[in-house]
């Protein structure tokens, strides 16, 4: 996997503002997780750190996702790690001799 740049605190609760986030409803480092999760969507310009459409697109979506799971980065992170298992066990099938 390609190293990315991580995205802060700062410009995730940055995004959020700029989307009207109450963070006393929102966990502002799940929404943070969330942005990372959805990083191939989002362009950050690092020499500026101007916000594009790209980057606020990506935080509705994690909102839309977290008001509907307040625990949506931790659910899926699990149903990744389960594919990931389900995958390698299926990979160790095909390869085994018979």
């Amino acid at each position: 996997m390609k190293n990315q740049k991580q995205i802060s605190t700062k410009e995730a609760k940055c995004i959020g503002d700029s989307l009207y986030i109450d963070w006393e409803q929102v966990d502002l480092e799940q929404f943070r997780q969330g942005l990372m999760g959805h990083r191939k969507k989002a362009t950050l310009n690092s020499d500026t750190r101007l916000i594009y459409d790209g980057v606020l697109l990506t935080g509705r979506l994690v909102l839309a996702h977290m008001q509907q799971f307040p625990d949506y980065v931790i659910r899926l992170a699990r149903l990744r790690a389960e594919v990931n298992k389900y995958k390698n066990r299926r990979m160790k099938r095909t390869q085994a001799p018979v």
